[in-house]
């Protein structure tokens, strides 16, 4: 509950994001593990949209000074590749575009224990499920079998242990492929974040696995 002196303020948010093509029109913008969809794209800052001397929650749009934003970001931990994604909330299978290729990403908490490289009783599912998406997707060539991790642990850990589930992944995902079809397993560790490490969703984000289809 807010504070007595608080009570019927309402706090602002706002947020710079990397420019999108034109033709784009609304956007589904994840905050934190919650997924708000249809969100108007505009340039410049939103104009109020109440006369109200209390305007409704999210309506008073304050003037934003863009020339401090270097004051209080740290542009390495704050800027993330902008990407367009599918989500199988069930299978924990993501279907992303990045860089212009199409990736797939597994979720490591439903393919491993905390710590482990060893698949769970659960992951046959998913693996079955990224199968299918490359079947459908007619890829033929080599397609590449990426572990990542979070930031806690040393960079060293991390890397072997992003090593180990990339190789397990690609062991049970090979025999499930069609023909014309070789697979390889790489491990990044920590290097390569989607999102935030400051915080837990940020994290669940960062620890996937990830299958890039050949272009």
């Amino acid at each position: 509950m807010a504070p007595a002196e608080e009570l019927g303020k309402a706090t602002v948010g706002w947020v710079l994001l990397a420019p999108v093509p034109q033709d784009i029109s609304t956007v589904d913008v994840l905050v934190g593990s919650a997924l708000v969809q249809s969100v108007p794209v505009e340039d410049g800052l939103l104009e109020p949209v109440s006369d109200e001397a209390a305007p409704a929650v999210g309506t008073g749009w304050p003037a934003v000074d863009t020339t401090r934003l270097s004051d209080v970001v740290r542009a390495k931990g704050a800027v993330f590749d902008l990407r367009s994604q599918v989500k199988d909330v069930k299978k924990k299978v993501t279907k992303a575009t990045r860089k212009g290729g199409e990736e797939i990403d597994l979720d490591t908490s439903v393919l491993f224990a905390t710590d482990k490289a060893t698949l769970t009783s659960r992951a046959r599912g998913v693996i079955a499920e990224a199968a299918r998406q490359i079947t459908a997707a007619g890829s033929s060539g080599s397609i590449t079998v990426t572990g990542h991790t979070d930031s806690n642990a040393s960079d060293a850990y991390n890397l072997d242990l992003s090593k180990r589930r990339a190789a397990a992944v690609a062991r049970a995902l090979e025999p499930r492929l069609p023909g014309g079809i070789s697979i390889r397993s790489v491990g990044k560790g920590e290097s390569e974040p989607i999102a935030d490490n400051s915080t837990a969703a940020g994290r669940a984000l960062n620890r996937r696995v990830t299958i890039t289809l050949p272009k």
